[in-house]
């Protein structure tokens, strides 16, 4: 059996690719974040209560 995918949507990562981890996208039941870690903080992005056409982001500090 084959499977084509196909892009639907891209969204812009909240670090820098060169100071951060790739994004990860979790999936929860009826919940979606966008996850990046850096070497001094975490960012996530609810990717399911957009807020002005962008997603709502919170900041953490890095343990």
């Amino acid at each position: 059996m084959t499977v084509a995918a196909r892009l639907v949507a891209t969204l812009a990562a909240p670090r820098d690719p060169a100071s951060a981890e790739a994004p990860r996208v979790p999936h929860w039941p009826g919940r979606r974040l966008l996850v990046q870690r850096g070497d001094t903080e975490l960012v996530t992005l609810d990717l399911d209560v957009p807020s002005a056409g962008r997603a709502r982001e919170v900041r953490f500090p890095a343990p």
